[in-house]
């Protein structure tokens, strides 16, 4: 196991009655993957200084809104010998396109990444996340399996 995938992280973390972490879980059930909070991540792969300096920094600005854009995305990525697939939103923040800008709708490791019949099976029904929808937090993902992420701080 690679104890490192994504070390520190800051997020904005879906509070759990948000519709997006209803679909998480049936994605999870339809798909065979592991579940996981929903999020849309500020930043990761941080040590734990950097990631107490970032929460530090985002929790004195305002929160944004995210409204869904575009198609589903089927993303994978290398970390050392772990490769991680998933299948992401776009998102655009407050109203405008910035790159990268995603929630995780299913996470798969080390298999074979998302069919596109996979990536049609998720449902993308309009959602929005507004700033009662989340609070920040900052987590300790270490583990490649992210249901064994955890919350160490959040407000």
């Amino acid at each position: 196991m690679n104890y490192y995938m994504f070390k520190y992280c800051v997020w904005y973390l879906l509070n759990d009655t948000h519709v997006i972490n209803k679909r998480i879980k049936s994605n999870s059930n339809l798909l065979k993957t592991l579940s996981f909070p929903g999020h849309v991540t500020i930043k990761h792969s941080l040590n734990r200084n950097q990631a107490e300096d970032v929460f530090e920094e985002y929790s004195k600005k305002e929160k944004p809104f995210f409204l869904r854009f575009g198609q589903l995305v089927n993303n994978s990525t290398k970390i050392e010998n772990t490769t991680f697939h998933s299948i992401e939103q776009p998102l655009k923040v407050c109203g405008m396109y910035i790159p990268n800008a995603h929630v995780s709708m299913a996470y798969r490791i080390n298999k074979e990444p998302f069919t596109t019949d996979e990536v049609e099976k998720i449902n993308t029904s309009t959602f929005n996340i507004i700033h009662s929808d989340f609070t920040l937090c900052l987590a300790h993902c270490f583990s490649e399996n992210p249901s064994e992420w955890t919350v160490l701080k959040k407000i």
